[in-house]
């Protein structure tokens, strides 16, 4: 039904460039409401297609578009009402002209009540195994880092305690210390990536 709903929406925007572009990019998994954390990874994909496509997606009411089409269940449910009322009237509500405006009405609705305590919670939660590899561990790192306020000194902190003996061994050999983040996530990112190397060979030898 959602799909037929959005088909109609999708004819008050006959002016969308739909142009042929090349780009390979992955629809995002639908999004019904159930899980508010899964919001934030939804709004991502979408925008991911519309980086892979600007010319296709280059206009707000294009990527609302685009978006409604994946909503489901109460999700779904919340626009419906909205996108009948505008394909029957052919008067488009303001937030299915605002790209900004539509991620605000799904997100006070359907997002996070607190996503700041959440993100925060989730960044204490990390570490880095001893079987880990350390740039997967900053790339989800990274991710939390850029929606909470820690200060440099802070962010600090919570990577040294959530490194393995490994890479605290080295550090502790390190005459300076790393003065900032980045540098120390420059230095943890080389000398784990020696390891694995070593690792590597090691291997290597044992099947020659």
């Amino acid at each position: 039904m959602v799909r037929s709903i959005c088909k109609g929406l999708s004819s008050l925007f006959a002016n969308i460039d739909d142009n042929k572009e090349t780009a390979q990019t992955s629809n995002p998994d639908t999004f019904d409401g159930s899980n508010p954390k899964a919001l934030n990874t939804f709004f991502t994909a979408c925008a991911t297609t519309f980086i892979g496509r600007p010319k296709a997606y280059r206009k707000p009411c294009s990527r609302v578009t685009y978006a409604l089409s994946f909503l489901r269940g109460p999700a779904r449910d919340h626009f419906a009402p909205l996108i009948s009322e505008a394909d029957d009237t052919r008067i488009v509500p303001p937030m299915f002209e605002d790209w900004p405006l539509f991620k605000a009405e799904l997100t006070w609705n359907f997002g996070p009540t607190n996503p700041i305590a959440d993100t925060e919670s989730a960044i204490n939660k990390l570490s880095l195994t001893e079987d880990g590899k350390a740039i997967k561990y900053f790339v989800e790192f990274n991710k939390y880092k850029s929606r909470t306020r820690f200060n440099d000194r802070g962010y600090y902190v919570l990577v040294m305690n959530q490194m393995p003996m490994r890479i605290l061994c080295h550090i502790a050999e390190c005459i300076p210390l790393p003065p900032d983040y980045e540098t120390l996530q420059a230095f943890i990112l080389s000398i784990d990536a020696q390891y694995w190397n070593f690792k590597e060979m090691e291997s290597s030898r044992k099947k020659a």
